[in-house]
């Protein structure tokens, strides 16, 4: 009959902490590998970028912008309100928010 001392049980639990963490080591090693030398699935073929606006080069203030005025009041008139939307709506305040009761 052997007899446990708290010695051998506590050398056989520290052995059994190492075999178990060298198992996680290499199972998450493995699991690692193998995820990075899958081939990642494409929308687009390699070498191929979609035609999206946000992939162009950045806009600056540093280029030509020249001013074109409205042709007629008319014209002014149109393009007035169509500026003044586009601030409502940029602000938030289009549509224009239920009035509470007072």
């Amino acid at each position: 009959m052997s007899k446990f001392t708290y010695d051998s049980i506590l050398s056989r639990s520290i052995k059994q902490c190492f075999a178990m963490t060298a198992i996680f080591l290499v199972t998450v090693f493995l699991v690692t590998a193998t995820t990075l030398a899958a081939e990642v699935p494409r929308v687009n073929p390699a070498g191929e970028q979609p035609n999206d606006r946000r992939l162009e080069p950045l806009i600056n203030l540093n280029g030509y912008f020249p001013f074109h005025p409205c042709s007629s009041p008319e014209a002014w008139a149109e393009r007035s309100e169509r500026l003044r939307r586009q601030l409502l709506v940029a602000t938030g305040l289009w549509p224009e928010p239920t009035k509470t009761p007072a």
